[in-house]
């Protein structure tokens, strides 16, 4: 039989927690690192009617407002 202090087994019980701590986050670390953002060009837009600000697509050029729902013109100088 193994004969085990109490200070090495209390040791060996952080040891080994700790070491799944890191396996766990390492896990999560490369799981969550393979996803990409990919990212659409968008241009700032002022609402003519509420004046909020937001985020449209570059290529269309009259977006809609997402709190008035207003439509506007995109092309801004």
């Amino acid at each position: 039989m193994i004969e085990l202090s109490p200070q090495a087994a209390i040791m060996a019980y952080l040891c080994i927690a700790i070491a799944v701590m890191l396996v766990l986050w390492l896990t999560q670390h490369f799981k969550t690192r393979q996803k990409t953002i990919i990212t659409t060009e968008k241009k700032l837009i002022t609402c003519e009617y509420c004046n909020s600000p937001y985020l449209a697509k570059i290529e269309k050029n009259i977006s809609e407002c997402p709190k008035c729902h207003s439509l506007n013109q995109g092309v801004r100088s």
